[in-house]
Parts: structure tokens; sequence; C-alpha cells
């Protein structure tokens, strides 16, 4: 079972949590983008096309879901990462509102993963954005 602590697992949310942090860095945002690895064990990049060339976070959002629940029922999917771009609830305490929250599923396992960041937009002094994230904290089921 792929879940946290699992070489795999954390690979394939490294490169979810790399692939945020570029889109960040470079574009200050970023839409929903779902991650998964295959029955064959390699990692899959998804993202939703809606059609639109500006699709709306929640039609997006809702497209990815549903894609990556169908690639589990099928069996093309041993664990599906669903990332966005979200604020944390404030009943959660964090160093910064802004965060990255991954949607962890597998047959059998649930759970979100929460890592807040802090944004830093170029400046006199900085050329670039940067991102500086903070350590991420797991949400079971029952804590959601």
């Amino acid at each position: 079972m792929l879940e946290p602590g699992n070489e795999t697992f954390n690979q394939v949310f490294d490169q979810c949590m790399a692939i945020a942090k570029d889109h960040l860095e470079n574009f200050g945002e970023f839409y929903p983008f779902g991650c998964y690895v295959d029955r064959n064990g390699q990692f899959v990049i998804t993202g939703g096309y809606t059609g639109e060339e500006h699709p709306s976070v929640v039609d997006t959002l809702a497209l990815l879901d549903t894609d990556l629940k169908r690639a589990l029922a099928d069996g093309e999917a041993q664990v599906t990462f669903l990332t966005v771009n979200v604020n944390i609830p404030e009943i959660w305490e964090t160093p910064y509102r802004d965060g990255v929250r991954v949607t962890v599923t597998s047959a059998d396992y649930s759970a979100l993963i929460y890592t807040p960041y802090l944004l830093k937009n170029p400046g006199f002094f900085r050329r670039r954005r940067t991102v500086s994230f903070s350590e991420g904290f797991l949400v079971e089921p029952d804590e959601q």
C-alpha cells in the first residue's frame, strides 16, 4: 500500500510539490493538477482541460477529481494526488494562510496534506518570485 513514509509515495509527493513551487515562482499561482502512480509504478501527471482557455478553478478541480477517481476505480492508478493552491482553513494554526493542499487517495487510504507557504514577489533586490514552504501537516479523514 502506498501511504506517507513509503519511498514511492514520498517521491511522487515531492514531484507534486516541485511542480507547485515552480508554478508559484513563475506565475504566482497554479491551476489544480493531478499526479498518480499507475499500475506499473510509473509517475503520471495530468491536468484538467475543460475546453476553455481560462477555466474556473472549480470546474478544473471537479474534472480532475472525477478523472482521478475513475483511474482508481479502473485500476489504472494505485494512488492519486490532487494538488491545489488553497487558503488553509483557520482551524489549523499555521505560519501562513496560503498553502498547497494535496489530496491523497488510494483504494484503502485517504488524507489531505497541507503545506503552508510564503510567496515573496519580485522587488528591487529580487528579480523573481520566491516560495518558502513551512512544514506540512497531514489531516486524516476523521479530522477533516
